[in-house]
């Protein structure tokens, strides 16, 4: 359900965006997929442009392993184009791959 809907179910007004720093940031959202890892992670891009002319990706990655999660956050300047997805999953797979390591009492 999108945004828009879920607040026009509600009957609530939606707010306008909230403008820092005498500007706003227009972006825009891309999901990158699942990746079947433990009990699985999603990637997400967010584009952002400013009226001063810069542009940034940010990525995003949210995996779990049983009760454990771990968010995963990469940014860079460029565009959607500039990302560099394929090395973010392989980063994603392996820190959701690490999040669960048995505790084991040092030796003495």
């Amino acid at each position: 359900m999108s945004c828009t809907r879920a607040t026009a179910e509600a009957g609530q007004r939606r707010r306008p965006p909230v403008v820092r720093r005498g500007f706003s940031r227009p972006c825009s959202s891309k999901p990158y997929g699942h990746l079947n890892v433990e009990e699985g992670a999603d990637v997400y891009g967010i584009h952002t442009a400013s009226a001063q002319g810069s542009s940034d990706i940010h990525l995003f990655s949210v995996g779990r392993d049983g009760a454990t999660v771990t968010i995963v956050r990469r940014a860079r300047l460029g565009t959607s184009k500039d990302a560099e997805v394929a090395g973010f999953k392989t980063t994603t797979v392996t820190a959701v791959n690490k999040l669960y390591r048995p505790f084991r009492a040092p030796r003495t």
